[in-house]
């Protein structure tokens, strides 16, 4: 639980002399301290934790499954939230995000101890979640995930995903929602890298629902596709990203069951990819608007996926429009280097095509 402490000096310099002024302050601050006396949070340290402590501040759990079955137990009304300190969390088995004790109407939020826009963020900052798990989901067909959501109001923050090295796994995903029910899931800051010849990510965001899908300020590099999209996939959001070397495609999107609303797609640099949009042959799709964005240095533009050909260039008319789109110009990301990791790399240099565009993990300073 987090306490939170005034002093009386600091409550009157809040409230100050004036009378109306100081009830709205009052009651600001109630709403405030509610809040944040009745979160619920759980602190993780792969490095100084202990799977047999409470996980609080000062006695963290050391594994994310261990701090994701405590979650299971809170019986709280506040929001639940998930700190994980620097370190590495490998994944023997399935994580499953699910509703506490508690109806699922409270946010469950995992997210790094240290998120990329704190003064202190430096690379090494940034936990990292990999799974070594074999095939643990059989939806459709057999795969394996490392979080697979089952629950609404999820935020992922801040965190690192690499992609599984065990040679039994095919298609791994990251950050799975299978259900057309689900609702409001937030990726945000968030970095993906894959390696498809030893440590693949078949798709990082494999997503099933509707209503504010958002994913934001990520980083998704030589993952098969970025994000893949299926049944409902109804007001969803990509901004201030950036997918490089999608081998695959950087966006899949797939079968409409119903009249999806077009989704958000802005301020995002899209190169280096074997396709940047692909689609289901067989449906029909609302019309995408693409806005403000460099898309330039990948192998096709926009294609359908039939089951027995696989992917093929193709663009329907009259599916998107495009409002600010940037198709020439070379992106140049910053790289790791003999010296060392700098503190933005894979993030655009300042000689790069949209440089301008604040893609990537920062928020706070785009060019950290």
């Amino acid at each position: 639980m987090i306490t939170v402490q005034l002093t009386q000096s600091s409550l009157t310099r809040l409230i100050g002399r004036n009378t109306k002024k100081g009830i709205g302050w009052i009651t600001f601050l109630l709403v405030c301290l509610g809040h944040a006396l009745w979160a619920q949070v759980i602190y993780v340290d792969a490095l100084k934790g202990d799977d047999q402590a409470t996980g609080s501040v000062s006695q963290p759990v050391a594994s994310l499954h261990k701090a994701v079955q405590l979650s299971y137990r809170l019986s709280g009304e506040g929001d639940i939230t998930i700190k994980l300190a620097p370190g590495l969390y490998v994944l023997s088995q399935l994580i499953k995000i699910q509703p506490s004790q508690r109806a699922d109407t409270t946010r469950f939020t995992l997210e790094a101890l240290i998120m990329p826009d704190d003064p202190a963020w430096k690379p090494a900052s940034m936990p990292v979640i990999q799974s070594i798990s074999p095939n643990n989901l059989k939806t459709y067909f057999e795969h394996c995930a490392g979080l697979e959501i089952l629950r609404n109001k999820v935020s992922i923050r801040g965190v690192k995903f690499v992609g599984n090295a065990n040679p039994s796994v095919e298609y791994y995903y990251p950050i799975e929602r299978d259900s057309a029910n689900l609702k409001d899931l937030i990726v945000s800051q968030c970095l993906f890298i894959g390696e498809r010849n030893w440590a693949p990510i078949q798709g990082a965001v494999y997503m099933e629902g509707a209503n504010t899908v958002q994913v934001d300020h990520c980083i998704f590099y030589h993952c098969k596709n970025a994000l893949l999209l299926f049944y409902s996939a109804k007001g969803f959001s990509l901004t201030h990203s950036i997918i490089d070397g999608a081998y695959e495609s950087a966006i899949w999107y797939g079968y409409k069951k119903e009249a999806d609303a077009p989704f958000v797609f802005r301020n995002n640099i899209i190169t280096g990819s074997d396709y940047f949009f692909l689609s289901s042959k067989s449906e029909n799709h609302p019309l995408f608007t693409f806005s403000n964005s460099v898309i330039t240095g990948n192998v096709h533009y926009m294609g359908v996926y039939d089951s027995g050909q696989g992917p093929t260039p193709y663009q329907r008319p009259g599916t998107h429009q495009e409002r600010g789109i940037r198709k020439t110009g070379k992106v140049i990301l910053n790289q790791v280097t003999p010296m060392g990791i700098p503190g933005n790399y894979l993030h655009p240099t300042a000689q790069s095509a949209g440089y301008d565009l604040g893609a990537g993990l920062f928020r706070i300073n785009p060019q950290k």
